[in-house]
């Protein structure tokens, strides 16, 4: 399709870019020890099929600043759960 975005460039533009635009690419944007993120990990590879992160039934775990959430719900998981930390 002329014109779209590859998988990779429309991610880049959903996290980095979009975190540089808002002044805010200290902290956020890129998975970096000491950035805050937020994390949607997938069965399979986005770079594949981008249209796989808006299915939920192929979402694997998302961490919500630093803590496992129940992705269909979106509540957290608590039960012998850390935070997860980038370390570098």
């Amino acid at each position: 399709m002329k014109g779209a975005l590859a998988p990779i460039e429309a991610i880049r533009a959903a996290t980095k870019t979009a975190a540089k635009l808002l002044r805010v690419d200290r902290e956020t944007g890129t998975l970096a020890p000491g950035k805050l993120a937020d994390v949607v990990v997938v069965d399979s590879d986005p770079l594949t099929s981008i249209a796989l992160l808006q299915w939920h039934e192929r979402i694997t775990y998302v961490f919500r600043s630093g803590r496992l959430v129940n992705a269909p719900t979106a509540s957290e998981i608590t039960a012998g759960r850390q935070d997860v930390r980038l370390r570098a």
